[in-house]
């Protein structure tokens, strides 16, 4: 699959190291032509800052994680971003790719794609961005990972065959065929291989043929043999469509960190060297500081590096730190790097006139996509949605048997008037397996959505009507056997009517407190207490007549009571309203005797589109991910 790591670097000379241990892929086939264009990253006197402290003066105190940085990336190339932990690579990243939420930068800190400052649109198509962690659908195989993926990211306009294509050249180019068809897993759940998961995360970032490729630590927690794999793979991609790829990296093996051709090395948030790979690295360490011991023979450049900055820093502290990054800062490495990014941009604006407007044309297509947020309409996103992951869910037993098992289970328990009281509970409190899914799927939506592969209407949508779909196959078949059961009066359409509405308004809920809360612990603790309250006013256990005056406001927000209520009324309405406490009727005794029973309904399908607008609005404003 992977060829030799041999390019020629932009000032001559022959960067890379050892050929891989694996077999050239000059007989993959070509992928499919898709419209693209090469882009260089330049970035200059890059400082982001965030706050400290608390109240007032965190405004006032900024802790700074970057400063002064400046590079850039080069389309077909690879670069290594180095550093000890909170040196500020992830920061990097996260400026780079347009995902920083918090922090600020500095004025003057530029960040340019071509000469030109990104859209959210472009950094949603043209950058693609391989998180640390794993951001995949655990249910599906790499295959179909990739073809959801393509579905959503290219144009709905893109030939069916063109995406298959498409997927069949990525499952070739990053050596997938083994796996292509086992489940990803993750978690408690056995599937492939995690070199084979991070393959599988850069081939996600790879549908969309972007111009720019940033990966955080994609060897991290892999085998030599895995780690190389993953960046042979990249290397592999940027050199056959001219991607600019820059990565963070912990602890290559040698062979490893010689398919890159240049290196960034960050030591507390500032630069100590950037430049070519390879020899020259110990070249200038060993110019700049005689005092440094020497790289050990079987010592890997990137441990080399690392070791000596990091252990001069430990020992003498910040001042230690702060001299690697002041004689990079009077260094002729620097000016050389500072007029190479001039250069750069120089070309850039060149190139405007002479690409015929495309680049403008460029422009204005990023902006068409700010507008509308994806390639694709909200309905194509959400029949994607259905089709792959709830098909695949319905499939599962172990995500089916507790969402329809739930409520039937009651069933068999509940005998005489408090039976349509226990079922509505059972209903509301069903609902507690919904947020496990939702919670632990965050991470899969909020870097589905930094791609830009659906609406965010698009998704909630898909989350309504995969549970509910699953609500209303269970609904008449639990409504039918209450009825036998019980011998229940009244409507049985009703009753159907009541419970699928009753299970819908839990179900939203359950998405809403999803949406809300982060912590899975928290969001089951809030919606367990929430809806424990409700029980104590929907009217059964303390009923209307007997519950304190200052309470009663929130019996009237609860939609249980509403829902319970109304199948009190449709059971003993008329003259089945028989006595039966002390010689009351039961529809009096329990204050129902007035309430029409479809004005209630209606009430109680209120609060399920009230929920569904909060939940939307929760997804919309409340963030998660702090980055």
């Amino acid at each position: 699959m992977m060829s030799k790591p041999v390019e020629q670097d932009v000032e001559g000379g022959e960067v890379g190291g050892e050929a891989p241990l694996f077999c050239p892929s000059n007989s993959a086939a070509p992928a499919p032509a898709l419209p693209g264009k090469a882009i260089t990253v330049t970035f200059q006197q890059l400082t982001f800052e965030v706050d400290q402290g608390r109240g007032a003066a965190r405004k006032r105190r900024r802790a700074p994680l970057l400063q002064d940085v400046a590079g850039f990336v080069l389309p077909g190339q690879l670069t290594a971003v180095l550093g000890p932990s909170g040196s500020g690579k992830t920061t990097l990243l996260d400026l780079l790719s347009g995902r920083k939420t918090t922090g600020h930068l500095a004025p003057g800190s530029c960040i340019l794609f071509n000469g030109r400052p990104a859209t959210s649109g472009m950094l949603r198509h043209d950058v693609g961005y391989v998180e640390q962690r794993d951001t995949l659908l655990p249910l599906l195989t790499p295959v179909e990972m990739l073809r959801y993926t393509a579905e959503l990211k290219q144009p709905r306009s893109t030939p069916a065959e063109v995406k298959r294509q498409l997927v069949a050249a990525l499952i070739e180019q990053l050596s997938l065929d083994e796996c292509q068809h086992t489940a990803i897993g993750g978690g408690l759940t056995r599937g492939i291989s995690g070199g084979e998961s991070k393959r599988v995360g850069v081939g996600v970032a790879m549908i969309s043929r972007p111009a720019v490729l940033l990966c955080d630590e994609p060897t991290s927690g892999l085998d030599s043999w895995s780690a190389h794999a993953a960046v042979s793979a990249m290397l592999d991609l940027a050199r056959l469509y001219g991607i600019a790829v820059c990565c963070t990296i912990h602890s290559p093996p040698p062979d490893t960190f010689a398919l890159f051709h240049r290196v960034m090395l960050l030591q507390r948030g500032r630069l100590v060297y950037f430049g070519p790979n390879g020899d020259p690295v110990e070249a200038y360490f060993a110019a700049h500081f005689p005092s440094l011991r020497s790289r050990r023979p079987t010592e890997g450049i990137s441990d080399y590096i690392i070791d000596v900055t990091s252990c001069a820093a430990k020992d003498s502290g910040s001042a230690a730190a702060h001299a690697f990054a002041d004689a990079y800062a009077a260094s002729d490495l620097r000016l050389h790097n500072e007029q190479r990014i001039a250069e750069l941009l120089a070309a850039a604006a060149a190139a405007e006139p002479a690409d015929g407007g495309q680049g403008h044309g460029m422009q204005q297509r990023m902006c068409g996509w700010l507008r509308q947020g994806t390639v694709t309409p909200w309905w194509w996103g959400l029949l994607v949605l259905l089709r792959y992951r709830t098909a695949r869910g319905y499939s599962r037993a172990s995500w089916l048997l507790p969402r329809m098992l739930g409520p039937a289970i009651p069933t068999f328990f509940v005998v005489t008037v408090s039976v349509l009281f226990m079922v509505v509970v059972s209903f509301a409190f069903n609902c507690m397996s919904i947020l496990s899914a939702l919670v632990l799927e965050r991470a899969v939506y909020l870097r589905e959505r930094s791609d830009g592969l659906y609406h965010l209407a698009t998704y909630l949508a898909f989350k309504v009507v995969e549970e509910l779909s699953v609500v209303l196959a269970v609904s008449f078949p639990i409504t039918a056997l209450i009825f036998w059961l019980v011998r229940l009066q009244g409507s049985v359409a009703f009753v159907w009517l009541a419970f699928l509405l009753t299970a819908s308004t839990a179900t939203v809920l359950a998405l809403l407190t999803g949406a809300l809360f982060s912590n899975l612990d928290v969001a089951t603790m809030v919606l367990t207490s929430y809806t424990s309250s409700l029980l104590y006013f929907s009217g059964f256990l303390i009923t209307w007549s007997a519950m304190p005056v200052y309470w009663k406001w929130y019996a009237t927000i609860s939609y249980l009571r509403y829902s319970w209520g109304a199948l009190m009324v449709n059971q003993f309405e008329g003259e089945r309203d028989v006595a039966a406490f002390g010689g009351q009727p039961v529809l009096l005794y329990f204050g129902l005797q007035h309430v029409d029973k479809w004005a209630w309904l209606g009430w109680l399908a209120l609060f399920l589109l009230a929920f569904l607008c909060l939940t939307w609005l929760a997804l919309t404003c409340v963030r998660h991910q702090q980055r």
